[in-house]
């Protein structure tokens, strides 16, 4: 059944390949919600990792939100975000949202009645028991989500799409209504990752693979064979005493003339830590985690791990927080008739400081060295203007090296004298000589 599994090449799934044949209950995992969460979620550590950190990093994240253009911090809708429901605060709800997203590849938040356009509270429905249903041209035109035999319907408006749920989800090449799970381009990786911890465990336990041979010496009329009743005692004491973790370094004893021949691991064995290590960067690649931040990357230095936490907020969660704040936004809009915009306050990470003093230090130097005007570099670093801030500033000691000096008058030459090194009372001698008539 896994002889397309075996790759001579590849040391680690050589070993995962013995591994499934000996298991039973061994396999790939199922392309569906109970499945990612069960396989991924809840018993590999990496993809849970990946998941939670990603997801309390969006939640992490204070948001801005402007109504009808100008922006505010009071009202239904900002109280409604603050506390979307009874059971959770906005850092919860937003990171069951996005938990649900990155495990299902869709996320339905309820928040409308479409009967009376009344606004209720955010409540988050679980994908997988959530159905699109489609007419007979597969257009959407319901939510049914059914929980403990209890279905309800949330109708879908034709040609506006507008429900009651509001549907986020993961582009997906090969389906039109629901979004793909980063789980699924990484469950391979999750499959094999599980599989070399089951491994492990059960090279601890002694069963997966027998530690050595124990041979009778034929010593001919010598010795009399042992009969079987002493040979299954032999193994059950072996399992009894001397097997698992707890038992380990024992020095079996035994009344017969045995020889014990030791099975030591093979070096396609010993490699199954490296198959695990690369599995695990696969994992981190498919949720776009660094995998610096885990700490088993080659060549990791404090830098790395630096520039690493930037490129996550920079390229993972804050792309999510604004895709998220966007969809809700546009929801908000559409049901109370208003412009609503909902933006991430990204002065306020703390994550992005680095990036934040190294524009701002930029800023400086282009106003020193006269390329940008001191109201352009606020504007870049997120500063209101001031009066007088337009012009370009140079330094008084540079000067063109066609400039005449008969341009400047008295007071003018006596501080370009100054800056060349005259003091104060040497530099207005100086000048009112050379303009005295």
């Amino acid at each position: 059944m896994f002889k397309w599994f075996r790759r001579k090449s590849d040391s680690f799934n050589s070993v995962l390949s013995q591994l499934l044949a000996w298991t039973d209950s061994a396999g790939w995992t199922r392309k569906d919600y109970a499945g990612y969460a069960r396989e991924a979620y809840e018993k590999n550590i990496v993809a849970y990792y990946c998941i939670t950190q990603v997801a309390r990093g969006v939640s992490d994240i204070p948001f801005i939100v402007t109504m009808d253009g100008k922006e505010t911090d009071k009202g239904k809708i900002v109280q409604l975000l603050n506390r979307p429901n009874p059971a959770q605060s906005y850092k919860t709800f937003m990171r069951t949202a996005v938990t649900h997203k990155l495990v299902s590849g869709n996320t339905y938040i309820l928040g409308f009645q479409a009967t009376t356009k009344r606004m209720m509270d955010l409540s988050l429905l679980r994908p997988d028991r959530v159905t699109i249903e489609v007419d007979s041209n597969n257009e959407p035109i319901g939510f049914r989500y059914n929980m403990n035999g209890r279905q309800v319907t949330f109708p879908i408006e034709r040609g506006t799409l507008l429900s009651e749920v509001l549907h986020i989800k993961e582009p997906n090449l090969l389906d039109d209504l629901y979004g793909m799970s980063p789980i699924s381009a990484a469950m391979m990786s999750i499959d094999q990752h599980n599989s070399s911890g089951m491994w492990n465990r059960k090279l601890l336990e002694n069963s997966a693979k027998p530690p050595g041979i124990l041979t009778m010496r034929d010593r001919g009329d010598l010795a009399p064979s042992p009969k079987q009743e002493q040979l299954d005692e032999i193994r059950d004491r072996l399992e009894e005493k001397y097997a698992g973790a707890k038992n380990a370094g024992k020095i079996p004893v035994f009344g017969f003339d045995l020889q014990w021949q030791s099975l030591g691991m093979t070096p396609t064995d010993m490699d199954w830590i490296n198959g695990k290590n690369s599995t695990a960067r696969d994992i981190c690649l498919a949720f776009g985690y660094p995998p610096h931040l885990l700490g088993m990357s080659d060549g990791a230095t404090f830098n790395n791990v630096s520039e690493a936490k930037l490129a996550l907020y920079e390229e993972t969660i804050i792309p999510i927080a604004q895709n998220m704040l966007a969809e809700l936004g546009y929801y908000l809009s559409v049901h109370q008739g208003i412009q609503v915009e909902i933006v991430p306050d990204l002065d306020k990470v703390s994550a992005l400081m680095p990036r934040r003093e190294t524009a701002r230090r930029n800023a400086r130097d282009d106003v020193q060295a006269g390329i940008i005007t001191p109201n352009e570099a606020r504007q870049e670093i997120g500063y209101e203007e001031v009066e007088g801030g337009d012009d370009i500033l140079v330094p008084a000691g540079k000067l063109p090296l066609n400039f005449d000096m008969t341009d400047l008058d008295e007071k003018q030459f006596t501080l370009w004298l100054m800056r060349e090194g005259y003091s104060q009372k040497e530099a207005r001698e100086t000048a009112k000589q050379a303009y005295s008539p």
